[in-house]
C-alpha cells in the first residue's frame, strides 16, 4: 500500500515536472509530450507508454538566447552588402553627370584645352561639387571603411551568437536527457509482461535479497563481535565470590 502511494507521488511530480518544462520551452502542445502527462495524471495506458522510449520522443527545445544577436548580426550582414556596391554606383553616377558636364563644355568652347580627369576635378560649374572626382574618391574611401568594420563587427556577432547557441543547446540537451531518464525509469515498471521483463524483475529480486542477506551478515557479525566482549556466566558467578560485603547486619539486635 505505501509503494503504491509512492508511486503514485513519483507519477504526479514527474507529470509536474513534464508539465512545468514544457511550458517553460514552448512544448505543451506537443502530440507525445499531452498524451504522456495526462497518462501520468491518470495513471492510465502506462504499460503503452513504458513502451514508448522517451529519450527518443521528447522534443527538442529551440535555443532563444541567440537570437537577437544572430538577428542584429543578419541585419547588419544585409546593410554591408548594400554598401559593397554602392562605391561602384556613386562612382558610375559621378562618371555619367561629368562625362555630360565634360561633353557641354567642350562645346561651349572648343578650342579649350583641358582633359577629361582635370574637368572632373575643377567642375568649372558644369557638375556639382558632390559629383567631383575628389569627393567621390572620399565618399567612396569612406564607404569601404565602413564595410570593412562591418565586416568585423558581423563575424564577432556570428561567432558570439554560435557560442551562445552551442552553450543554449548543451545545457538544454542535458535537461532534456535528465528529464528522459526519469520517465524511463519510472515506465521501466510498468511495461507488459514479458518475458524479457520477468527476467529483469526476477534479477532485480535477486540483487534485492543479495544486498537484504549482505545486510543481515554485516549485521551478525557486528553483533557476534559485540557477545564476546561480554562475561559469561561463570565469570560473572566468580567475580560475586570474590566479592566482600563491605558491613554487615547484626540480627541479634
Amino acid at each position: 500500500m505505501a509503494r503504491a502511494r509512492k508511486q503514485d507521488n513519483e507519477a504526479e511530480l514527474l507529470a509536474d515536472r513534464l508539465d512545468e518544462w514544457s511550458l517553460r520551452h514552448g512544448l505543451g502542445r506537443d502530440t507525445y509530450v499531452v498524451g504522456l502527462i495526462s497518462a501520468l495524471r491518470e495513471r492510465e495506458n502506462l504499460p503503452l507508454w513504458a513502451e514508448i522510449n522517451p529519450l527518443d520522443y521528447l522534443p527538442h527545445p529551440e535555443a532563444k538566447k541567440d537570437r537577437k544577436l544572430s538577428n542584429l548580426a543578419r541585419r547588419l550582414g544585409i546593410v554591408r552588402g548594400v554598401l559593397l556596391f554602392s562605391p561602384v554606383a556613386l562612382t558610375w553616377l559621378a562618371v555619367g553627370e561629368a562625362s555630360r558636364g565634360f561633353s557641354e563644355y567642350i562645346a561651349e568652347n572648343p578650342n579649350a584645352v583641358v582633359n577629361f580627369l582635370e574637368f572632373w576635378q575643377n567642375g568649372y560649374g558644369y557638375i556639382s561639387e558632390a559629383a567631383t572626382l575628389t569627393k567621390v574618391a572620399f565618399l567612396d574611401f569612406t564607404i569601404i571603411m565602413a564595410v570593412i568594420a562591418l565586416t568585423v563587427v558581423v563575424a564577432s556577432l556570428s561567432r558570439r551568437s554560435q557560442s551562445l547557441r552551442s552553450a543554449e543547446i548543451a545545457r538544454l540537451e542535458a535537461e532534456r536527457f535528465e528529464l528522459g531518464l526519469l520517465l524511463t525509469h519510472y515506465l521501466f515498471d510498468k511495461r507488459a509482461i514479458t518475458p524479457l521483463t520477468m527476467k529483469d524483475s526476477l534479477s532485480k529480486s535477486i540483487q534485492s535479497l543479495a544486498n537484504s542477506t549482505k545486510a543481515l551478515n554485516d549485521s551478525a557479525k557486528s553483533l557476534q563481535r559485540l557477545t564476546k566482549d561480554l562475561p559469561n556466566n561463570a565469570e560473572i558467578l566468580r567475580e560475586v565470590k570474590k566479592m566482600k560485603p563491605s558491613f554487615s547486619f547484626d540480627w541479634d539486635k
